[in-house]
């Protein structure tokens, strides 16, 4: 049946579709997210509390996204920004949970594939260079490292910045299954309240792998050349991708510290990449069979790189399934533009549907083996690192009207704090880099900069 969504009676930064009475909310026999919340250590629960007062959101769980494209009247939008109505698509033909993670144990084929080349998330991270490789660094390595190097007054510390913690603990909230340290489901999975009586385990949080095989990275040798050519300054020749702006506000800052790397696909021997990741909900049509990717984002605004990364998602569901589908659709719950503090506002939706052999999928495809080969020239001349630490952090008086002086990395070029600079990711890898340490030694071990 269907309901509206509504704030939670107990936590602002909650909304659910069920009822909010007495015998449901609050009936041990059957714990909510609100239980779920109140069972978190007491640090996580005010960190999620305090950001969503601050940045004005609340958050949905799983179910009520489902519900919520079903029967809300939504737009998608193509690659080609035509748009269209959902409904159209969804009508006799339900958006459901897709249990095929489970029936074709996804996790297993995860873990079979030993190393991989980079995650789909990096896409949003690119526009500096060096937090794509940071990411990939084992955190526990890179401290104990730097800090060896250093006297006992002076270690580095690597900090929890709120917003990340925030990001996290929102996930865990959304895709729980169960209230912690006990056996129950929530009741959103309930059938009293969950017309499709899946558990959020078979279809949210699930790991996906893509792999982009010799014969298809032939197909794509063309334009790896064309595009790596165009970032280091070359001329826009022949190179057909979706939304070029992205790769071009890379290169305006970029393209003289890309020439630097000498960057060549090739030289590195991969002959088949890995991307691997955690998809947050998989979803399907139920007549059709168009595979849906759901991802809960903090942003307050829709990026292009997360269609990439959600495009990436769905071709990994579609290989480790060994299924043709038709189509797919990329659906995004964003914070709302324009929130103001204790706002709690729901996300809005997203929608992209993509064709099989839409553009959008190729690019994601040329971007992820374009990122790989960056940070594989960066792990192989590290001094390139400083390189473009150095020139990157600069006093300047920041754009944004505040009036003060920031360093160029403090709210790098889009306003967003830089989460390695505030960490001290940074600063610790740096430290390794000017004392001769090996970055290969740092990596998470099954990140494979070449073959």
């Amino acid at each position: 049946m269907q309901r509206p969504v509504e704030p939670c009676s107990r936590y602002l930064c909650l909304a659910c579709s069920l009822p909010q009475e007495q015998e449901t909310c609050y009936n041990n026999e059957f714990p909510c997210m609100a239980d779920f919340i109140a069972a978190l250590p007491q640090t996580e629960r005010e960190v999620i509390m305090r950001d969503a007062k601050a940045e004005g959101y609340t958050m949905i769980g799983a179910e009520d996204m489902v519900m919520q494209l079903n029967n809300l009247p939504y737009f998608f939008v193509t690659s080609d920004q035509r748009e269209g109505k959902l409904s159209s698509l969804t009508q006799n033909n339900p958006i459901i949970p897709f249990q095929i993670a489970q029936t074709q144990n996804f996790s297993d084929q995860v873990q079979s594939l030993p190393h991989y080349h980079g995650r789909p998330s990096q896409y949003s991270s690119s526009k500096c260079p060096l937090s794509v490789l940071l990411s990939n660094l084992e955190k526990e390595k890179v401290l104990h490292i730097a800090n060896s190097y250093r006297g006992k007054e002076s270690q580095i510390k690597i900090l929890d910045v709120g917003a990340t913690l925030a990001g996290t603990i929102r996930h865990i909230i959304a895709s729980a299954h169960k209230l912690p340290y006990h056996e129950k489901l929530l009741m959103h999975q309930h059938p009293d309240f969950w017309e499709f009586e899946v558990p959020r385990n078979v279809y949210t949080e699930k790991p996906v792998a893509l792999k982009i095989q010799s014969e298809e990275l032939i197909d794509l040798s063309t334009d790896l050349d064309r595009l790596i050519t165009f970032m280091q300054g070359g001329k826009l020749k022949n190179l057909d991708v979706w939304d070029m702006t992205t790769f071009q506000y890379e290169r305006s800052h970029y393209k003289e510290w890309f020439r630097s790397l000498e960057m060549d696909w090739r030289d590195f021997g991969i002959k088949e990449y890995v991307f691997k990741g955690t998809a947050d909900l998989l979803l399907t049509l139920a007549n059709t069979g168009q595979i849906v990717v759901g991802d809960f984002k903090r942003a307050r605004f829709q990026k292009n790189s997360f269609d990439l990364q959600t495009a990436t998602y769905a071709l990994g569901i579609e290989q480790m399934a060994s299924i043709h589908a038709p189509g797919y659709l990329l659906v995004l719950a964003i914070n709302r533009y324009g929130n103001k503090p204790q706002d709690y506002n729901t996300p809005v939706m997203h929608i992209r549907l993509l064709q099989r052999d839409d553009i959008l999928i190729k690019t994601a495809k040329l971007k992820g083996i374009f990122l790989h080969t960056l940070m594989a020239s960066l792990i192989q001349d590290p001094s390139k690192f400083l390189k473009l630490r150095n020139k990157q952090r600069k006093i300047r008086i920041s754009k944004y009207g505040d009036k003060e002086q920031k360093m160029h990395c403090e709210d790098l070029f889009t306003g967003s704090p830089c989460i390695n600079h505030q960490n001290n990711m940074c600063k610790a890898v740096a430290e390794i880099i000017k004392n001769g340490g090996n970055l290969e030694d740092l990596l998470i071990e099954p990140f494979q900069p070449w073959a």
